[in-house]
C-alpha cells in the first residue's frame, strides 16, 4: 500500500497515542476505511453547505425556509470551526497548517460566519466568502484520487 498523502507541507502529529494521534490519523491520512469515511462525510457537509447557500440566495425559497437555512448555517459554522480547531490541536506545528494554502482556505471559509456571530449575534450575509468551502471540497477530491476504494 502506498504511503498516505499528506497536505503540503508534511504535517506531523503532536502525539503518538491518545485522542490526538487518533484524530490526526482520521483527519490527515486517507488509506483506511474510517479515514475515508471522515473525508466522505466532510465532502457531504461541504456540498450541503454550498447547496444551502445557493438555495438561500433564491428569494422565494428564502421566504419559506430562511429560518431553517439560518439554523443550518449555525450548525455548519460550529461543525467546521470544531474541525479546524481539532486540525490545529493534533499537529506538532499547527502554524504550518494554519499558514498553508488549505489552512487559510479553511479559516476563510468559517471566519465570515464567526465574525458575524461574535459582532452581531447572527450569521452575516457572506455567501460569496462561504463558497470558499468549495476549495476544501477540491482538496478532498484530490485526496480521494489517491485513496483506495
Amino acid at each position: 500500500m502506498a504511503e498516505p498523502i499528506l497536505p503540503e507541507p508534511v504535517l506531523q502529529p503532536v502525539a503518538e497515542s491518545g485522542w490526538r494521534a487518533w484524530a490526526f490519523r482520521i483527519i490527515f491520512r486517507h488509506a483506511e476505511r474510517d479515514e475515508r469515511f471522515f473525508d466522505l462525510t466532510l465532502i457531504a457537509l461541504i456540498l450541503v453547505s454550498v447547496v444551502v447557500v445557493i438555495l438561500d440566495s433564491v428569494e422565494s425559497i428564502h421566504a419559506v425556509a430562511g429560518r431553517w437555512f439560518y439554523l443550518v448555517e449555525w450548525v455548519f459554522t460550529l461543525t467546521f470551526t470544531v474541525e479546524y480547531a481539532v486540525r490545529l490541536a493534533v499537529l506538532k506545528r499547527p502554524w504550518r497548517y494554519a499558514t498553508s494554502f488549505y489552512g487559510i482556505v479553511d479559516l476563510a471559509s468559517i471566519l465570515p460566519s464567526l465574525i458575524g456571530i461574535v459582532t452581531t449575534g447572527t450569521v452575516l450575509d457572506t455567501r460569496a466568502l462561504r463558497t470558499l468551502r468549495l476549495f476544501r471540497l477540491l482538496r478532498l477530491l484530490k485526496v480521494a484520487r489517491y485513496a483506495h476504494a
